[in-house]
């Protein structure tokens, strides 16, 4: 069991931060319903413990305001998130970019005051890494929701040049308007997109996402085998063979323990069974990234079934069982 943990928290984001001793960086969000009440605490994993990277309750180094429901991932330089439902009624939804660097600091690059153009506000949102995105990799940034409705928009961030950009994508070329959806890549130049949630409907359809040349493509992929419609479960590369892991959710009749794997180059959804009470309970709004140095997958918080609110399990995945720290 690790010695120090993060408060509990559901609806929060982490992602890989590959260095030697902070290889998964979270952004605590806190496990309170209301307004005014969000954590905004800043944790590193070092593969056997978590961090305190706050300096209180309220970190003063950002990002602020508190938020949840925000997306993160890994750019190829830094880690780097985007919007989020604010955590104060006056907040609303969220359109600044930061940007984790050197394990020590998050530095705004977009939002209210900041000159450098970005997307407008969004929550649920998902992003994943691509190498192929300008000279050293940045993050493509799919679906989330405004104050009115769902939306439409593939949105492209360079990491080096540290800037958005609009992609034109055909009526009909990529996945419905959505929210809860899982997304993430292989670490190199296809993002897989999974399920979600649609202004009537549950999804389980799988998209991948391409980018070269200024140019981005969706494909629908059709598996012999599908996981069942779900939405808020979480996805992360396993870091080889091009296979991702996905775990928990939610359909029409409750919180899902499932884990299954997606192989890319197969287009192979395989279900991995466990026996009875081995492995996380079911659970949705948890966290998922990759610690590259031990090659295992960590999962994080949520809001379990059998607890009924959030909870502060650290789960590790080696791609065969799960085991908790």
């Amino acid at each position: 069991m690790t010695i120090h943990t993060p408060p509990q928290c559901v609806n929060s984001v982490m992602a890989a931060a590959p260095t030697a001793t902070a290889r998964v960086v979270l952004l605590d969000a806190g496990s309170f319903g209301g307004f005014s009440s969000y954590l905004n605490e800043t944790w590193t994993f070092t593969g056997t413990d978590w961090t305190d990277k706050s300096t209180g309750t309220i970190n003063s180094n950002g990002p602020l305001p508190t938020r949840q429901n925000a997306c993160m991932c890994f750019d190829g330089y830094n880690t780097m998130m985007f919007g989020g439902q604010g955590g104060s009624s006056a907040a609303g939804i969220l359109d600044d970019t930061w940007v984790w660097s050197s394990n020590t600091t998050w530095t705004q690059y977009t939002g209210p005051g900041f000159a450098l153009a970005g997307p407008f506000g969004r929550m649920g949102a998902e992003a994943a890494y691509l190498t192929s995105i300008g000279g050293g990799g940045g993050a493509v940034m799919f679906g989330g929701q405004n104050l009115l409705s769902n939306l439409l928009e593939t949105w492209i961030w360079d990491g080096g040049l540290k800037i958005w950009t609009l992609l034109s994508i055909a009526n009909g070329s990529s996945p419905n308007a959505r929210v809860g959806h899982c997304f993430t890549s292989n670490n190199s130049t296809t993002a897989v997109l999974f399920g979600g949630q649609g202004t009537n409907q549950q999804f389980n359809d799988t998209w991948t996402f391409t980018y070269s040349g200024g140019v981005g493509t969706w494909t629908q992929k059709f598996p012999t085998t599908v996981p069942s419609v779900r939405s808020n479960a979480c996805m992360a590369y396993t870091g080889s063979g091009g296979v991702l892991v996905m775990f928990g959710g939610e359909n029409e009749y409750g919180y899902l323990d499932e884990t299954w794997t997606y192989t890319i180059g197969t287009n192979t959804w395989t279900q991995v069974v466990f026996a009875n009470g081995v492995g996380p309970s079911g659970r949705i709004g948890a966290t998922m990234a990759l610690d590259a140095t031990s090659g295992n997958v960590i999962m994080f918080g949520g809001q379990t079934a059998t607890a009924g609110y959030a909870v502060n399990e650290t789960w590790s995945f080696n791609g065969t069982v799960w085991s908790q720290l």
